[in-house]
């Protein structure tokens, strides 16, 4: 039996949707809130499975949670179980733009795109991940918006400024060549 194409071109643009979405929310976290972001970003690129397991370590028992109330008869309750759901994920979402913009810059030193670019080309490839049935659906979807609430709870506290490395950026950026003029004769 042969799948009509009407199903074919529905789960396909289902998918281009979300990618689109997903990729909309990670550049526009990133546009309003660069600071954030970048903190997420650098604690991300340094430690990546602390975000993971802050993010794991909260989600676990909130989306618990949120399947409980939504089990429950009563109305309130199930009201109560998606809007802990929903915002589960769009805070999974706003945190995520850290992860984006680090997957997206690739080995890149900073260049002078926006970040929000470095969010939608990072988005494009965690989305693609959530594509491949079961392992996308079951694990990477999950495991990146635990992985964004974590990196929304470490991008909310300041960088330590580190004296060594600023002392470091002084000496790397002093000129290696300087050219005096020769003194003008009176």
């Amino acid at each position: 039996m042969l799948t009509p194409t009407a199903l074919v071109y529905t789960i396909f643009f289902i998918h281009i949707g979300v990618i689109l979405v997903v990729c909309a929310y990670y550049a526009l976290s990133a546009a309003l809130a660069p600071q954030l972001t970048h903190r997420a970003r650098v604690r991300f690129a340094q430690r990546p499975w602390l975000p993971a397991a802050i993010g794991i370590a909260l989600s676990v028992p909130w989306v618990i949670g949120s399947i409980l109330l939504l089990r429950m008869g009563f109305p309130p309750a199930k009201l109560a179980g998606v809007l802990l759901g929903c915002l589960w994920i769009l805070l999974g979402l706003i945190g995520g733009a850290g992860i984006a913009q680090q997957i997206g810059r690739g080995s890149s030193s900073e260049s002078a795109e926006a970040s929000w670019i470095h969010s939608i080309r990072g988005g494009l490839f965690i989305t693609l991940t959530w594509v491949l049935p079961f392992i996308g659906w079951l694990g990477m979807f999950p495991l990146t918006l635990a992985t964004g609430i974590g990196c929304l709870i470490v991008g909310l506290f300041p960088m330590a400024q580190r004296r060594e490395s600023s002392n470091l950026i002084a000496r790397n950026a002093a000129p290696v060549f300087e050219y005096n003029p020769p003194a003008a004769a009176v």
